[in-house]
């Protein structure tokens, strides 16, 4: 049997509206519609309330009532007709304008009327004398509330003809009241209700507590009041990382009532520290709100990232909600006309212009032109759609210039600095946590300074390409000094980072200052997750050059401090310290070592492994033709063979023979050869000669210029010389007058000569003071393929030498050298015959290796 079509209350509708528990508080108070089941009344005639109520007839002819889930009788008294009714899950409906609720009702209530055929609910109300009973509201459910719990409905005798009401909604809620001669008077306090449980689930997301009390009253007009002395909502953060917006009531809020529904008048809200005034109706089938106010944008952080510290301005917001509470439509703008915003790990503000938040019937709008230092404007316009997993982009725009502001904040942990901008076309969508990006960054001119990097990387041009998962690099140049770097491939990024790149290298400089000077070609990839990177490849090595100087002043005196080391530049991406290395070093060029104790030419095969933390060299290297001396000995050795093995040891080991000649006391020419063996931190040397001497002889030669049997002689004094001990000539500091040159030459480099090098811009300009002579050594390159050398000493007793010489580079491997000497003995020692010595030399060095280009070198 269907329920009966409820009857339209007078005008008490919008008492449904303003809480949903009062509605079933005052169930049978005001309207209960028809039960399912019971038969239909008469077309000829009104049913009464008390038909409508039970969904069967009940009246003086027709006393008593039977169905499956309402038993009913009535019996006339004196004055009045006492009703009786026993409900037994008797389902229940409101109407959509009620809230739609339905559910079952179980209890027994006996009441007395003196209009119990009344067919109006005024009159109804008016009749009721007393009530006793208790019912119970089940199973409620509605598509406008939920969660609404069971209510229990007490009815009492009281005191002089007085009916007290009773009751609670759920366990938390009670509320009371009382009936006397047709007079209703129902109260309900609440305190704290989360209403977001009791509305539709969208509603949900957005904690909402009220705090305030309800009143109901009837006296021939029903009045029905609502007082919300708190309100507490919360609107969750767009963005991760972002406190919640707190909206609060500004001021009590009286809500009216009428046909319509509930009426919000000048409510002041506070949201987020923003006023807010709200106006308009609210009912459960319709909806017609309207919100104005200014806003200040410092107080809505809820609608920014994490990564954003501030925006500062202020501006005018329209919103009207129209629609149901099922299907609300939002409509409205925010705009705020210039506005700055601070970005976090930054001091620079990015600049605002014409932001503007328009909430569509759907989703929010969000257009604005974003300003850096520069005068072009990065636009940003797009849609942003709320969901019940949260919110998304939707064809959200980003064209234009980027600022470098922005690009520094995003890799300020890699980049220090950068100078120039990059125009991107881009278009995002998906969650905002974790948004899918399509679009083109085209940089060019870019500077930037990577940590950990003295010199300063230059994006010549670029362009990357993302596309959700994968960035893909294109016509990707750096400029490094004088040479680029070329990079491309891509760079997955989901599951999990992978990068597949290759990096051509075109004569790439690489220097450590005062130490290493080099010029490469490259021909890398980079390959592997993060956390498993290699690289690979080979690189060629065009030219070299070691140039670090042995300073014997600084081995002396330096004291030695705790200092703190540079970081390499991978300490900001510390898996890139973990990426190892496969790479080929080709020599195809010059490898020299050129200093104040050694000037050699290199060549061989080498390899980097290990790590780019801990990367290990693996080869060897070939001491082709050069020069080397060995501080504090007399003499410079020409190398004879050569070579540095990096296999045999943790160091590397060394293996070179070299020749030199030495004037001993009588100024004939000693043949000094010198075979050095061993790591390069414990090495073991060999001497000998021609004529044939002892390995001590020769140590002494080096170190004081005579023999030991000299040096013997020289004690005891000669007859000849008139010279020794006996006459008091004998200076043992002119026997070492070698190593005393390489200590005063070093510090009066420091003084004096390092200066005058800076000045004439020279080489080399070094003043080396001994015990019987004093020498200045120079030198100076040309067009980097002419030097020219020059060397003067002057005794203190007449000695004089001087040399010059000049060396011409015509190829890597073809060079001429010229040698003039010229030498005036003191008067103690014998004349030279030939006092003017000179050589003209024609190099050519030959690699065995590769094609006949490599081998000749003449191309």
């Amino acid at each position: 049997m269907q329920a009966s079509p409820p009857l339209r209350p007078e005008p008490c509708r919008p008492q449904w509206t303003a809480v949903p528990v009062l509605i079933l508080m005052l169930f049978l108070l005001t309207a209960v519609p028809g039960a399912a089941g019971a038969r239909a009344p008469s077309q000829a005639r009104t049913p009464t309330v008390l038909e409508t109520v039970l969904g069967g007839k009940l009246s003086r002819s027709t006393p008593k009532l039977k169905s499956a889930t309402v038993t009913a009788s009535r019996k006339k008294r004196r004055r009045t007709t006492e009703v009786h009714v026993v409900f037994r899950r008797h389902p229940f409906s409101l109407p959509a304008h009620f809230g739609g609720q339905r559910g079952f009702i179980t209890g027994e209530v006996t009441a007395e009327t003196v209009s119990p055929d009344a067919t109006g609910w005024r009159q109804f109300y008016s009749g009721v004398r007393s009530v006793r009973g208790r019912l119970v509201f089940q199973e409620i459910n509605s598509p406008v509330f939920r969660n609404l719990g069971d209510v229990l409905l007490i009815f009492t005798p009281g005191p002089r003809d007085q009916t007290l009401i009773s009751g609670d909604i759920g366990s938390i809620h009670q509320f009371s009241g009382q009936v006397e001669a047709g007079r209703w008077n129902v109260n309900l306090d609440f305190v704290g209700i989360q209403l977001e449980k009791h509305l539709p689930r969208m509603y949900s997301r957005f904690p909402l507590s009220i705090t305030g009390a309800i009143r109901f009253e009837y006296d021939g007009q029903p009045r029905l009041s609502v007082r919300v002395a708190g309100l507490l909502a919360l609107i969750p953060a767009i963005f991760e990382g972002r406190p919640a917006a707190v909206i609060r009531n500004a001021t009590p809020i009286e809500v009216a009532f009428s046909d319509e529904g509930m009426h919000l008048s000048e409510v002041a809200l506070d949201v987020g520290g923003n006023p807010v005034i709200v106006n308009g109706t609210v009912s459960p089938t319709r909806l017609a709100l309207s919100l104005r106010g200014t806003v200040d944008a410092r107080r809505l952080n809820f609608l920014y990232p994490a990564n954003v510290i501030a925006v500062e301005g202020t501006g005018p917001l329209h919103l009207a909600v129209t629609g149901s509470p099922l299907v609300p439509q939002i409509a409205g703008s925010l705009r705020i006309p210039a506005a700055s915003v601070s970005l976090a790990g930054t001091r620079m503000r990015l600049r605002l212009d014409q932001l503007e938040l328009t909430k569509l019937p759907t989703c929010l709008r969000v257009a604005a032109n974003l300003f850096g230092q520069g005068r072009s404007p990065l636009r940003i316009a797009g849609f942003l759609e709320f969901e019940d997993d949260g919110p998304e982009f939707r064809d959200l725009g980003v064209t234009g210039e980027v600022p470098p502001e922005i690009l520094t904040y995003f890799f300020g942990r890699q980049l220090s600095s950068i100078q120039g901008s990059g125009r991107v076309q881009a278009q995002i969508n998906g969650p905002t946590m974790k948004p899918r990006v399509f679009g083109t960054l085209t940089a060019r001119q870019v500077e930037l300074k990577i940590r950990g990097m003295s010199q300063n990387i230059v994006l010549q041009a670029g362009v990357i390409h993302f596309r959700n998962e994968e960035i893909r690099l294109e016509k990707f140049i750096l400029g490094f000094e004088d040479g680029d770097f070329r990079v491309t491939g891509r760079v997955r990024l989901e599951p999990s980072v992978y990068f597949e790149l290759d990096i051509a290298g075109n004569a790439v400089p690489y220097s450590i200052p005062t130490i290493f000077n080099a010029e490469v070609n490259t021909n890398l990839s980079l390959r592997g997750p993060i956390g498993g990177t290699e690289l690979s490849g080979k690189v060629d090595l065009i030219s070299g050059r070691y140039i670090q100087q042995y300073d014997v002043i600084k081995q002396i005196l330096t004291v030695h401090r705790f200092h703190e080391a540079d970081r390499p530049f991978w300490h900001v991406l510390p898996w890139l310290g973990a990426t190892r290395l496969a790479i080929s070093l080709l020599n195809t060029g010059e490898l020299e070592v050129e200093n104040n104790v050694a000037s050699l030419q290199l060549d061989g095969l080498m390899s980097v492994t290990g790590t780019l933390a801990d990367p290990r060299l693996q080869g060897q290297l070939t001491v082709n033709v050069g020069t080397f001396k060995i501080p504090f000995f007399r003499g410079q050795y020409d190398v004879d063979e050569g070579t540095i093995n990096f296999d045999l040891a943790r160091e590397p080991f060394l293996n070179i023979r070299g020749t030199t000649l030495v004037e001993d006391l009588n100024g004939d020419e000693v043949l000094v050869k010198l075979h050095l063996t061993g790591p390069l931190d414990k090495i073991d040397f060999t001497l000998t000669s021609i004529p044939d001497m002892e390995q001590g002889q020769i140590v002494m030669l080096l170190a004081a210029g005579r023999t030991t049997e000299d040096i013997r002689s020289a004690w005891r004094g000669s007859p000849k010389d008139g010279i020794g001990i006996g006459t008091g000539s004998f200076n043992l500091l002119d026997y070492y007058d070698e190593p005393i040159k390489q200590v005063t030459g070093d510090f009066l480099s420091m003084l004096v000569a390092n200066p005058i090098k800076m000045v004439t811009r020279l080489d080399l300009f070094r003043v080396e003071l001994g015990s019987d002579s004093f020498q200045v050594r120079m030198s100076k390159t040309f067009l980097r393929h002419i030097t020219m050398k020059g060397e003067v000493e002057v005794g203190f007793l007449g000695r004089n030498r001087q040399e010059g010489g000049v060396q011409i580079k015509f190829f890597d491997q073809l060079w001429l050298e010229g040698m003039l000497r010229r030498y005036i003995p003191d008067f103690t020692q014998y004349e030279y015959e030939e006092p003017l010595k000179g050589r003209v030399e024609l190099r050519y060095r030959m690699k065995f290796r590769g094609d006949l280009k490599d081998i000749l070198g003449f191309w």
